[in-house]
């Protein structure tokens, strides 16, 4: 399901296509994936020791509108709960990143204000997709530490972990700083998952808002990653198509 990264609510039908190519020297494929009316440009890894997951972000724009977010799947009767699950202490992960950045979004009493064709108001920002940052999991404490180029960003602990908003598909924590207000979403791996059951590969949200010169509107930055146990990219054929 497509939702509004502002309300959380439905937004664009879900119906898409889209064509990729795997690269022939390493574990990643780029490619385009058409949800009508955007053509995104998209960014993934295989997991898993067969490629029995893929990890992937996306983003694009009509003009107008712009969207981002993962893309996840698995082969069929694959999975389990090793993987992931299985991992202990301190582990870094390289991780596919796409972001959308609105610099001063109109907020009212009820969330985001839209116009009269029911269109969120907001000032244009940027978008990205593609990126590759760090990401170091620590699957004892259950922490969260984002680097940019191996230089730490942010951590987020289990302290910071909001129980009352965790649940069985996904970890939420949220850290405060003056006025700005970070949160992480994380999806929960294993078959336990009612949400996507994943082994190899997860996927999450991290999102920071902040407030502008403008009073009531706030910034906001959100970003969307994919990280996990990747398939060594020698078992893919370096030809062909499919």
């Amino acid at each position: 399901e497509i939702v509004d990264p502002s309300t959380g609510l439905p937004g664009i039908p879900t119906i898409y296509d889209g064509t990729g190519t795997l690269s022939s020297s390493s574990n990643a494929f780029t490619g385009v994936i058409n949800i009508f009316p955007f053509a995104n440009a998209l960014n993934g890894r295989f997991y898993g020791p067969n490629a029995d997951e893929l990890g992937a972000v996306f983003s694009g724009s009509n003009g107008t509108t712009s969207i981002e977010g993962t893309l996840l799947g698995r082969v069929a009767g694959s999975g389990g709960n090793d993987g992931l699950l299985s991992l202990t202490g301190e582990h870094q992960f390289d991780q596919f990143e796409g972001a959308h950045y609105y610099p001063n979004l109109v907020t009212s009493a009820l969330g985001l204000e839209l116009d009269s064709s029911g269109n969120g108001v907001t000032d244009p920002g940027g978008f990205w997709t593609g990126i590759t940052n760090q990401l170091i999991v620590n699957f004892d404490s259950a922490s969260y530490q984002f680097l940019q180029t191996n230089s730490p960003l942010i951590e987020f602990t289990s302290a910071d972990q909001v129980a009352g908003e965790s649940n069985a598909s996904f970890d939420v924590y949220r850290k405060y700083s003056g006025d700005t207000t970070d949160t992480l979403e994380v999806s929960r791996p294993g078959d336990a998952n009612p949400t996507i059951a994943l082994t190899y590969v997860s996927f999450g949200t991290w999102t920071t808002q902040s407030s502008t010169a403008t009073p009531g509107n706030v910034q906001l930055n959100k970003q969307y990653f994919a990280f996990g146990l990747r398939t060594d990219p020698t078992i893919f054929p370096q030809s062909g198509t499919a």
